[in-house]
């Protein structure tokens, strides 16, 4: 392994910026020879990117559905449901996913929305029912205001 050169990072935007630093922070002490780039990939993109030669590694939320890629797990986060603060499950510490069933759930049209809805709709199969869900044409950070204003709940990494 060498000890200097260029390290080119793809990292999928709903990953949490705090994660990836946490995540390069021992490589950089151990290795000061060694120098990070980073770039906004997309889940659709990042295979690409990769054997391409445009980044040495990626950091993405999986599942990737891709068989041609290794993947190891760094971290897990926990799910947290955004309601308004009059909503019933509002006040609650945990919920379970059948305890959604009724609800109508609001999603961004990018990469956390599309992890979000695919996550749920395997969890509402699991827990017997099928999800109602709306995609929105803005990034998944602004579905919180249409909770807000009433017009579902959504599901966002808690970190």
């Amino acid at each position: 392994m060498g000890e200097s050169g260029i390290v080119s990072i793809g990292i999928q935007s709903n990953v949490p910026p705090g994660r990836v630093s946490a995540f390069i922070e021992p490589y950089r002490i151990l290795y000061p020879g060694i120098s990070f780039i980073y770039r906004d990939v997309s889940k659709r993109d990042v295979i690409s990117a990769l054997f391409d030669g445009i980044v040495d590694l990626v950091i993405i939320a999986l599942p990737l559905n891709e068989s041609c890629a290794a993947t190891l797990p760094l971290w897990s986060d926990r799910i947290v449901a955004v309601t308004p603060t009059n909503h019933p499950l509002a006040s609650s510490v945990t919920t379970c996913w059948s305890d959604l069933r009724e609800e109508t759930f609001v999603f961004g049209n990018d990469d956390t929305g599309e992890d979000m809805s695919t996550l749920l709709k395997r969890k509402a199969s699991i827990a017997g029912f099928l999800p109602t869900v709306c995609r929105e044409e803005i990034i998944s950070l602004r579905t919180i205001a249409l909770v807000i204003n009433g017009h579902g709940i959504t599901l966002m990494p808690a970190g």
